[in-house]
């Protein structure tokens, strides 16, 4: 993949922070799952962070998957008011979802849940 230059601002931005907090917010189609990609894949290969949840809604919780997994090669779970349980069972005893996966991407509809917020 190679971004577009527009896309590296984010990625530059977010380097000079010592603490990352930035809001993306562009028009639809413009990239911004790119955006935020690139900066979670930098700071992966920096070491200076470990895991990553992506919060979105539930239609779009397919794409973030796809899209870390091909753009940026990050193995995602999803995790959806659907998909929640099969994943659960596959989990050693006594280890939450969230420990045990380092990148997930979540729907806010499971989210929401005070069950699960309390997790997160």
């Amino acid at each position: 993949m190679e971004p577009r230059a527009y896309q590296l601002v984010p990625l530059l931005m977010a380097l000079r922070l010592s603490t990352v907090r930035l809001l993306i917010a562009d028009d639809v189609g413009i990239g911004k799952t790119v955006e935020a990609g690139l900066i979670v894949r930098e700071l992966m290969d920096r070491g200076e962070v470990s895991r990553l949840a992506v919060l979105c809604p539930p239609h779009l919780v397919e794409q973030w998957q796809g899209e870390l997994l091909n753009r940026f090669n990050m193995q995602a779970i999803a995790l959806t008011s659907a998909s929640a349980s099969r994943v659960e069972r596959d989990l050693p005893h006594g280890v939450g979802l969230f420990d045990h996966y380092p990148i997930v991407v979540v729907s806010l509809d499971y989210i929401k849940s005070e069950r699960h917020r309390e997790h997160f």
